[in-house]
C-alpha cells in the first residue's frame, strides 16, 4: 500500500516567541519564531531580512577634524533642518587630550568639520548628548542637553547657552527658573514650551520655559518648576499630555490656564528603567519597564491610560536583556514608515559583530495584539537618531563606540560586513505528538530582492539526545521579484522585466520523527528577502 502523503502549510507570522512551550506554539502559532535574528515584519507578509547600513558619507569618515582629533564613542548624532531648509547632520565626540567634547558637522564628500559653539562642553561623565528639534515663531531650532553642561540651542546660524543668571530672550538666554536645574539630562518640547529635567543636582524637578520663547526662563514671563516627587528618568509628550517617567512612577504635565502646567498621577507602581527606551511608534508611546515593554496608550475613555504589556511573547528575551546588559547603554531609534522601533543594547567591550538589540513593529494584522518582535545582531550603536531631511525623506543614523557614524536602511551589508540572519520555527508536531512522520519535502516560499543562498537545517523530537539529525541543506536563487522598468535602471539596458528564478525553494528532507524544527540561515551581503511561509510534505507512519 503506497504511503499517504500529507502536506501542512505554515504561514510566517507572529514574530519571535520565547515565552511559550513547543506544544502550544505548534498548535496555535506554528508560524512564530523561536529565534528570529535580523528579520523584520514585512508589509507583504512574513519575515523580511533587514536592510544594511553604510557610512554616513558613503566612505569611512571618523568624527574628527584636524587639530580637533576625536576619541572614544560618538556621544550624540542629530539631524536638523535649518530655517533655510538645509539638512545638517551633527555629531558630538570627545576631543583627544582634553576633558571636553566638540560638535561636528558632516560636509558630504569631505568629512566632519568642528563647530565653534562659543562654549566649552565638559565631557567628564557625559554618556550621551540628547536633543529635541522644534519650530517656534522664528523658525526651526534644536536644543542639546547632557546632564553635565548647560543646555545649548542652535538655530542654524547661532548657538545660545541657557544660564540661570541671565535675564531671558535671545540676547541674554536663560532666567531664574533654571536655578538648580541648569544641567538637565532630558528635554522635550510640549505646547510651544521647552521642558528640562534629570539634573543630577535636582533629579526630581522638571522646569519649563516661557510660552513660545525657548530663550526665556523667568517666572515673570511664565516659566516655572514642577516638583515630581521622584527622580526623572525621561519626558515625552503623547497627544495632549506630557508624560514624565520615573523608575517606579509616572506622572503627566497638563496645561493649566492659571498655573501654566499642573501635574496628574498616572501610576505609582510602574516606571521606566532605561532612559532612552521611550519612543513613539505606531501611535503608541512605549517604554521599558521592569517586566517588559509597555505602552502609554490612550483608550476611548477620556483621561484613561492603558499600560498593559505589549511584549508577553518575548518576556524571556526581555528578562535576559535586563539581567545581562547595562541599560544605561540602551538607545532607541524609530522607523516611522515601518511603524518600527529598534533597541540597541551594547557597550564598548562588545565586538561590533556581537552587538545586540531588539526590534519591534506594530502590525495591525498580527495575532499578538498588534506587535511582532525579533532580535538584532551587528548594529553597534551608542547613540542614534531618526527623522526627516529637507525633502521629507526619512533618515536613520547611529554612531558607534569607535567614532564612526552610519546610515541605516541602506545597502545589503553592515558597512561591507556580512549580515547574519536566523529564523527557527517551533518544534512542529502537526497535531499529534505520538505519531511518527516520514518527512519528505520542505517548500519555502521566498520573496527575494536579489540573488540569495540559504542554509536549512532540520532537528527532530524536541532536542532528544538519542535522535540523529540530518546534515544541513542549501538552496539558491538568482534575481529578484518580478520588476518592470523602462529599461535604463538595470545593468543590462535591454532588460525590461526581471524575475526571481526561484520564488519557491524546495528542499528534500531526510529522516523521520514525532516533531520537526527548521532553521533557515543566511550570512552574506545579499539583498533583503522575505520568508513568507512554507509547506511540509510528510507521510504518517503510525504509532510506536
Amino acid at each position: 500500500m503506497p504511503d499517504r502523503i500529507q502536506s501542512q502549510r505554515i504561514i510566517c507570522q507572529g514574530g519571535l516567541n520565547t515565552s511559550q512551550n513547543f506544544l502550544v506554539l505548534s498548535e496555535t502559532s506554528p508560524g512564530a519564531a523561536t529565534r528570529l535574528v535580523n528579520y523584520e515584519w514585512s508589509v507583504s507578509g512574513g519575515y523580511r531580512r533587514i536592510n544594511g547600513y553604510d557610512y554616513a558619507d558613503s566612505v569611512a569618515h571618523e568624527v574628527t577634524n584636524g587639530t580637533d582629533v576625536g576619541t572614544g564613542p560618538v556621544l550624540g548624532i542629530f539631524g536638523f533642518v535649518t530655517p533655510a531648509g538645509t539638512f545638517e547632520l551633527l555629531a558630538c565626540r570627545k576631543k583627544n587630550g582634553t576633558s571636553n567634547y566638540k560638535f561636528y558637522k558632516l560636509n558630504p564628500g569631505v568629512g566632519w568639520t568642528s563647530i565653534n559653539t562659543g562654549t566649552t562642553q565638559v565631557a567628564t561623565n557625559v554618556k550621551r548628548v540628547r536633543s529635541e528639534s522644534f519650530t517656534d515663531a522664528t523658525g526651526n531650532k534644536i536644543v542639546f542637553v547632557d546632564g553635565i553642561n548647560k543646555p545649548l540651542i542652535y538655530d542654524g546660524t547661532s548657538w545660545y547657552q541657557l544660564v540661570a543668571a541671565n535675564l531671558g530672550g535671545s540676547g541674554s538666554p536663560g532666567g531664574d527658573q533654571l536655578t538648580g536645574v541648569n544641567n538637565p539630562s532630558v528635554v522635550t518640547y510640549f505646547k510651544k514650551t521647552l521642558f528640562f529635567g534629570g539634573d543630577p543636582a535636582a533629579p526630581a524637578v522638571a522646569i519649563y520655559s516661557a510660552p513660545d520663547d525657548p530663550f526665556t526662563w523667568t517666572a515673570a514671563a511664565g516659566a516655572g518648576q514642577l516638583p515630581l516627587g521622584f527622580p526623572i528618568v525621561q519626558m515625552k509628550p503623547f497627544r495632549d499630555e506630557n508624560y514624565i517617567f520615573g523608575i517606579s512612577a509616572i506622572r503627566k504635565a497638563l496645561p493649566d490656564e492659571a498655573a501654566g502646567f499642573v501635574l496628574q498621577d498616572v501610576t505609582n507602581n510602574i516606571g521606566c528603567i532605561a532612559r532612552d527606551s521611550v519612543a513613539e511608534v505606531g501611535g503608541n508611546l512605549i517604554f521599558l519597564s521592569p517586566d517588559g515593554i509597555r505602552p502609554v496608550a490612550g483608550t476611548s475613555n477620556i483621561g484613561d491610560v492603558q499600560l498593559s504589556l505589549i511584549s508577553p511573547t518575548i518576556q524571556n528575551t526581555i528578562k535576559s536583556a535586563i539581567s545581562n546588559y547595562d541599560l544605561s547603554e540602551l538607545n532607541v531609534t524609530t522607523i516611522r514608515s515601518k511603524s518600527q522601533f529598534r533597541y540597541f543594547i551594547s557597550d564598548s567591550t562588545i565586538a561590533q559583530a556581537d552587538a545586540y538589540g531588539i526590534i519591534g513593529a506594530y502590525n495591525s494584522f498580527s495575532s499578538n495584539g498588534g506587535w511582532e518582535f525579533g532580535e538584532l545582531l551587528g548594529i553597534h550603536s551608542n547613540t542614534s537618531w531618526s527623522g526627516y531631511d529637507e525633502d521629507g525623506l526619512e533618515r536613520v543614523f547611529h554612531g558607534n563606540y569607535a567614532g564612526m557614524v552610519y546610515e541605516q536602511e541602506v545597502g545589503s551589508s553592515f558597512a561591507t560586513a556580512e549580515i547574519t540572519a536566523i529564523y527557527t520555527t517551533p518544534y512542529l508536531d502537526f497535531g499529534d505528538t505520538e505519531i511518527r512522520k516520514l518527512f519528505r519535502t520542505l517548500n519555502i516560499f521566498i520573496r527575494a530582492e536579489g540573488s540569495l543562498t540559504l542554509s536549512i537545517s532540520a532537528g527532530y523530537d524536541w532536542d532528544r539526545t538519542t535522535v540523529l539529525n540530518p546534515n544541513g541543506y542549501s538552496a539558491s536563487s538568482t534575481g529578484g521579484v518580478v520588476t518592470f522598468d523602462s529599461g535604463v535602471l538595470f545593468d543590462d539596458p535591454g532588460v525590461i522585466f526581471m524575475n526571481s528564478t526561484q520564488p519557491i525553494f524546495p528542499v528534500n528532507i531526510q529522516g523521520s520523527g514525532y516533531a520537526i524544527q527548521f532553521t533557515i540561515y543566511s550570512s552574506g551581503t545579499y539583498d533583503p528577502y522575505t520568508i513568507q511561509g512554507m509547506v511540509v510534505e510528510m507521510s504518517p507512519k503510525g504509532r510506536e
